[in-house]
């Protein structure tokens, strides 16, 4: 679907493990457009962080997941807000991935 055309966004409160199929399009559609996948070269490694398209794929979570559509969003909002200087240091995710990078919630 296109957006702008009516598309609502998906409301934070949803979980992740509940979302339709078209709620699963219209989350990734807007991840896609917040969030593009990009390089940051690092010494001696490139780190890619962002949606790419395919990962839209790996949802809807599985059932023990209790990540939100809003722990999502600030998930990416916090890998987007590091520099490249940070992200390089970065051992593990920013802290407000850990319910969605979960066990729980991986898809695999």
């Amino acid at each position: 679907s296109l957006l702008g055309c009516g598309d609502e966004p998906v409301p934070a409160a949803r979980p992740l493990s509940g979302l339709t199929a078209a709620e699963v399009d219209t989350l990734c559609e807007e991840l896609v457009a917040d969030f593009p996948a990009r390089i940051t070269q690092c010494t001696g490694f490139d780190l890619v962080i962002g949606v790419p398209e395919p990962a839209c794929q790996n949802y809807p979570a599985p059932a023990t997941c209790t990540a939100t559509v809003g722990d999502l969003r600030a998930c990416m909002s916090a890998w987007f807000a590091l520099s490249q200087a940070e992200l390089c240091a970065l051992d593990d995710a920013p802290a407000e991935c850990l319910v969605v990078t979960s066990t729980a919630c991986q898809t695999r």
